[in-house]
């Protein structure tokens, strides 16, 4: 019996062994199950910054990702870049810039690749802005003493943002001392009315500013010529009359200054007796 129960927990040992042997190649079976390559190239880790994500449309914009890292014994050999506008470009180092031309929002993404294969990505959002469309009414010619209207009450802004006026009337007219005679503000209303108070030709602008930032410039001339007058001259005959005697090769004089409401300016007049004929019968 004893030799028998030797014998009896010999074998409950062997089972056991081949119990967790058989378990071992279980697990490892579903650990390794479908993986062709289970240990890849090392990755990256991809970093993007921009020196701002709000422009507009026309300006430049710089992208930096020399932030981005490896792992020790690797080296980020590339940098691709995708700007959302159709336009990519690769570079070595990690910075690069980009204009974007056509207002909208745009999706920037970079892929950092390293010498063994690993890639990263990642992306930034870049909002590019439209200039304000200005829409002027003005009257180009007018007579000196006349009054005319600018308005650019109905320019908008593309964004639908609120927009700020700032006029200068006289580009010739440094109104604000400060040795510039463009960048005058003489007025900041969407419309104004100006009296013109001497003839020649004039030139002004208008510049219209979204809460962005963007601005447009209008320019305008306005061509103020001399008034002319039609003058009608209406004679008329001023009788004095006069009572008295007057001896041959005497005068009587007759002397008139009006006031300054009068039409008639001055009048002198004399009257001498040349030659006494007596009386005629």
């Amino acid at each position: 019996m004893v030799f028998g129960g030797e014998i009896m927990r010999g074998e409950k040992r062997s089972m056991a062994a081949r119990s967790y042997c058989l378990a071992i190649i279980v697990l490892a079976s579903v650990l390794l199950s479908g993986c062709t390559n289970p240990i890849g190239p090392p990755e990256p880790t991809a970093s993007l910054t921009v020196d701002v994500d709000q422009i507009n449309s026309g300006e430049p914009i710089n992208f930096d990702a020399r932030e981005s890292s490896t792992p020790d014994a690797t080296v980020i050999t590339q940098f691709s870049w995708d700007f959302g506008d159709g336009s990519k470009t690769t570079t070595t180092q990690g910075l690069t810039n980009h204009v974007y031309s056509t207002p909208g929002t745009y999706e920037a993404s970079l892929i950092v690749e390293n010498d063994r294969g690993g890639t990263d990505e990642t992306h930034w959002t870049i909002h590019v802005n439209a200039y304000p469309v200005i829409e002027l009414l003005s009257q180009p010619m007018a007579k000196v003493g006349e009054s005319i209207t600018l308005n650019a009450e109905g320019s908008s802004d593309p964004e639908g943002g609120v927009l700020a006026w700032a006029w200068d009337l006289d580009l010739s007219d440094d109104s604000d001392g400060d040795g510039d005679s463009r960048n005058d503000v003489d007025s900041s209303a969407p419309s104004i009315t100006m009296l013109l108070n001497k003839s020649g030709e004039f030139e002004g602008a208008v510049v219209v500013t979204d809460d962005r930032g963007a601005s447009a410039r209008e320019a305008f001339q306005i061509n103020v010529s001399t008034r002319t007058w039609q003058v009608t001259w209406e004679q008329q005959r001023v009788t004095e009359d006069w009572d008295g005697y007057l001896k041959q090769g005497e005068s009587w004089t007759y002397s008139h200054v009006p006031g300054i409401a009068s039409r008639l300016m001055e009048v002198n007049a004399t009257l001498t007796l040349t030659m006494d004929l007596g009386w005629q019968m």
